[in-house]
């Protein structure tokens, strides 16, 4: 018979001392900060990482421009695409009702994954789990997770009005028991062990080495833990992924008329570099019922002779010394 972990609840993360010395790290050198009104310093690099609309933005100021310049097409296609619109009618109806209209069949999909992610997630990890949620955009799973007693961390880079992080602060009155912490997943600003469960909601294809960013993050969990990667695209062959990536970045381009840089086009995920990690984790591969239609697709893919549709499951990872069957 298989075998579950359980996770220990525990407190949730205290990330600010009432002596204004910071519990969050810096980014950069991971050395400890120290807090002046809305204000993080690093002593050790001198930087400084203000409060945005009363959110803590811990991208690192060398890396500002960058990420700047990425928000800047991605918000721009978001807002074309017709993702959000800030309210809290729209934000407290996913994944299940996309009062836009415009993406049915998308948050069917996500709909399906994340029955599947929080079935298994109530096995594993009873309330008042430490959940870090990264790519939360407007905190739609965030605030489901916090409704089921469980302690949220969310994080996103974006913080727009109607898509991103100020969405969720702007529109729902209970986002305050939801900690908002802007940041890249490449530099979190957490201290090792903080977490009980770590979630990539539909964002670790954002990165430009997703196994890296998965080994990056595995820091941050406490004994025990795990991660949860969900919705982001896994190929059989990585002709289709590539090809995936150049249809991507063109149709962004269409739509913004302009260049875009790599990273707009996405990443993906193959089974061949899942079995890469089995040597330092333990991994499963959930599979949601998405449907008969779901199903036939590649079928259908190679009848028409066209590249192979993307698998969405859900994947769970466990450092091999935390132990998961």
């Amino acid at each position: 018979m298989k075998t579950t972990q359980t996770i220990t609840p525990r407190e949730p993360l205290d990330l600010e001392s009432s002596k204004g010395n910071s519990r969050f790290v810096c980014p950069s050198c991971r050395g400890s900060l120290h807090r002046s009104v809305d204000t993080w310093e690093c002593p050790r690099e001198s930087f400084i990482f203000p409060a945005v609309a009363g959110i803590p933005d811990f991208v690192i100021p060398t890396r500002r421009e960058h990420v700047n310049q990425f928000l800047r097409i991605y918000q721009d296609v978001r807002r074309i695409e017709q993702w959000g619109d800030g309210s809290p009618e729209f934000v407290l109806g996913l994944p299940y009702e996309d009062k836009t209209g415009k993406h049915p069949g998308n948050w069917h999909i996500r709909s399906r994954t994340y029955e599947c992610f929080i079935a298994d997630l109530r096995q594993i990890a009873p309330e008042p789990a430490r959940v870090l949620d990264l790519g939360a955009g407007n905190c739609w799973l965030s605030l489901r997770l916090r409704n089921q007693e469980y302690h949220v961390t969310a994080v996103d880079v974006n913080l727009d009005e109607r898509d991103g992080m100020q969405a969720a602060r702007l529109a729902i009155p209970h986002i305050r028991s939801v900690d908002l912490v802007r940041a890249e997943f490449e530099y979190l600003p957490f201290a090792d062990a903080s977490f009980d469960v770590i979630v990539f909601n539909s964002s670790l294809h954002y990165t430009k080495d997703p196994l890296a960013a998965l080994r990056r993050v595995s820091r941050l969990l406490s004994h025990g833990g795990y991660i949860y990667v969900l919705d982001s695209p896994v190929y059989k062959h990585e002709k289709h992924g590539d090809a995936m990536v150049r249809e991507r970045r063109k149709e962004i381009g269409r739509l913004v008329g302009r260049e875009i840089p790599d990273e707009l086009g996405g990443s993906y995920l193959t089974f061949d570099r899942m079995t890469q990690l089995e040597a330092e984790y333990t991994v499963r591969m959930l599979r949601p019922k998405y449907g008969f239609l779901w199903n036939v697709r590649p079928v259908l893919a190679s009848i028409l002779r066209r590249r192979q549709p993307a698998a969405f499951m859900v994947a769970k990872l466990a450092p091999r010394t935390a132990g998961m069957t």
